[in-house]
């Protein structure tokens, strides 16, 4: 009996927090210091950007034989290969030095009206508030990752992103980490209109747009 009382409890709480995520998604979504939080990861993925191996070879699709044996098919530069954006993002948040952000609060006697994020030394992150803080903000990576996902691919293939401007596109105009809904809202509809010509998808074997 008590085992059943226990199940339902848990179940109805299950429920009840799903609604809660499903109501309110930027509540879930919230992290102190969000702007803050945002530039840490733009910073990271930046990071990772800028210490790719510029010179890879093309991803050779020529897997088939035509019927002098000769091989066929398609070379695709490296650059604007779906090759080049997964090796980059999978397991980012976990793989890169995101989790080594740690959370300063606001200190009023500085003048600082908002929590920010730091990265802290390797191998310093101790102590089950420092833990958690770690898990927050990895948690948060993921969820602003999955929110750009298509958007920084097309990105990429267009050969937009550079050696500076991650943070622009992650914060600013793919999400609005670091600007209010309606300036965000007024800078995408700027960006559609500037790209109607574009389909914005891609074959992923010639990478030439659909």
């Amino acid at each position: 009996m008590v085992a059943h009382r226990r199940h339902h409890f848990l179940l109805k709480t299950f429920c009840f927090c799903a609604i809660i995520v499903t109501i309110f998604p930027e509540k879930a979504f919230a992290i102190a210091g969000k702007c803050s939080a945002c530039k840490a990861v733009s910073a990271e993925l930046q990071e990772a950007l800028n210490k790719e191996n510029k010179q890879r070879n093309h991803i050779d699709m020529r897997g088939r034989l035509d019927s002098k044996g000769q091989r066929y098919g398609k070379l695709i530069p490296y650059s604007v290969s779906e090759q080049r954006y997964l090796e980059l993002v999978e397991d980012f948040c976990e793989t890169s030095r995101v989790p080594d952000y740690q959370l300063s609060k606001a200190d009023a006697s500085r003048n600082e009206t908002e929590d920010s994020w730091y990265k802290a030394p390797k191998g310093t992150v101790r102590g089950a508030q420092a833990k958690t803080e770690q898990r927050e903000i990895q948690t948060y990576c993921e969820r602003v990752m999955e929110e750009v996902e298509e958007e920084l691919q097309t990105l990429l293939y267009e050969e937009k992103l550079n050696e500076t401007n991650v943070e622009q596109y992650v914060c600013y105009e793919l999400s609005p980490q670091c600007v209010s809904k309606a300036e965000w809202k007024k800078m995408k509809k700027d960006r559609k209109e500037g790209m109607d010509r574009h389909t914005g998808k891609y074959d992923t074997a010639t990478m030439k747009e659909l």
